[in-house]
């Protein structure tokens, strides 16, 4: 079994100093000012997925017992970033007066190329323009795709004038260019074609550099935040006897 995770921030003397939102100690009304009380080892007594009982003692001394279920540290991983990307969401909101909408890519890969998509049709279909955060994360190969879906007019511009040219260990090189359907890049539905704010930093990588970079060869976003190493370089999984598959790196991308 797994210890499990409470959500929560302990001092030495397990008083509570910090609860996240949405979290098991949340859920189970511990507040911050409280403090567990525990005989022994509270590690022991935090299970993964299995509710247990804790007794907590709160800021005025008066004790409760509370059921808390503790989730795995993966689970609670995924709960602080969404209470991040929320709190960023607001604070976007609030600060344009709704004109503005705020989306974070964690990832260049297919799960997130639909979650901004679901984003602009059903969260802020209004918005007047976005603030794409691509900050931190890893990469993948989502550029064409993203890039479409902002702009419906870019994969002409780029076909005609290329941003990155892909260079192979074997010699062989080729323009980074839009093909049919969605393997080339081409999405199906409506497109943003509203101004778009890009946010990167120094860990935007891999397919989070050539994102931006294309953005500005094809003129159709601002950028601001910190270079990145521009160290771009894709990988491949190649087939080996007995059904294995070997992982490595297959390629550049020269900016």
């Amino acid at each position: 079994a797994f210890t499990g995770m409470l959500g929560a921030d302990l001092t030495a003397s397990l008083k509570v100093s910090r609860v996240d939102v949405r979290g098991p100690a949340a859920k189970a009304g511990i507040e911050e000012g409280d403090t567990l009380i525990v005989e022994g080892d509270l590690d022991r007594l935090l299970v993964a997925d299995k509710e247990c009982e804790l007794s907590v003692r709160s800021g005025d001394g008066e004790t409760r017992s509370v059921r808390v279920t503790p989730v795995t540290r993966s689970a609670l991983r995924q709960l602080k970033y969404t209470n991040v990307i929320a709190a960023r969401k607001a604070r976007v909101k609030e600060m344009s007066e709704g004109r503005l909408a705020y989306h974070h890519i964690r990832m260049m890969m297919e799960p997130e190329i639909k979650a901004l998509k679901d984003a602009m049709e059903k969260e802020f279909p209004t918005a007047q323009a976005l603030v794409l955060d691509i900050r931190d994360g890893v990469g993948g190969m989502a550029h064409r795709p993203i890039i479409h879906m902002l702009d419906s007019t870019a994969p002409e511009r780029i076909n005609k004038n290329p941003a990155s040219v892909m260079r192979n260990r074997n010699g062989w090189t080729g323009p980074d260019r839009y093909a049919d359907g969605r393997t080339g890049g081409r999405i199906t539905g409506k497109s943003w074609d509203r101004p778009v704010i890009m946010i990167q930093n120094e860990i935007s990588r891999s397919d989070k550099e050539i994102l931006p970079h294309t953005f500005r060869h094809a003129g159709v976003v601002y950028i601001v935040g910190m270079p990145t190493a521009g160290g771009v370089i894709g990988g491949n999984e190649m087939p080996i006897r007995g059904g294995a598959r070997v992982s490595g790196k297959a390629g550049g991308v020269n900016l």
